[in-house]
């Protein structure tokens, strides 16, 4: 047992030294999950890409993580070609990947019940889109480095909800 009564059986200086050189990309990474997930392994020392549509943020935020270790790309990753970009960049950039965390989303902008087929679409294809492409576009690139992919979906409208009874 080490600090705080946790079974870790390296050192700190080892621990942190497991992640030298890897590298995160981050999709949705202007909004708060993804900004967040952005902060926390950058705070761990790995390389971190951070994409999303908004790039003042996107900008913002690898000022803030240091410009060393990180990249702000733009990409659609609703569009394969999109992640085969952002993935190339990030290859580029660091050497390759080993994390992809598939974090775009959006939230309904309305109430479930007066939402549109556009709006579902719209909300279909950059939440479970993104993430089923990047599930087909990020494997070549994870082999070398045995890496993984961590899918994430939320939905941050407190108003929505799926009626479970009529009447």
């Amino acid at each position: 047992m080490t600090n705080q009564g946790r079974s870790d059986l390296t050192s700190t200086h080892d621990h942190a030294r497991r992640y030298d050189g890897k590298t995160v990309v981050v999709t949705g990474a202007s909004g708060l999950i993804g900004g967040a997930i952005a902060r926390r392994v950058s705070a761990e020392g790995v390389n971190v890409v951070v994409t999303a549509r908004r790039r003042d943020r996107l900008d913002a935020l690898v000022d803030e993580l240091g410009l060393e270790r990180a990249l702000a790309v733009t990409a659609d990753v609703t569009r394969r070609e999109g992640l085969d970009a952002l993935l190339r960049a990030a290859a580029d950039r660091f050497g390759g990947i080993d994390v992809l965390v598939s974090n775009a989303g959006n939230a309904f902008p309305r109430a479930f019940e007066e939402l549109t087929s556009d709006d579902w679409r719209h909300f279909m294809a950059t939440t479970v889109d993104s993430a089923f492409l990047g599930a087909q576009a990020a494997p070549p690139r994870l082999k070398r480095s045995r890496g993984s992919i961590v899918n994430i979906a939320a939905l941050w409208e407190p108003k929505w909800y799926m009626p479970t009874t009529f009447g």
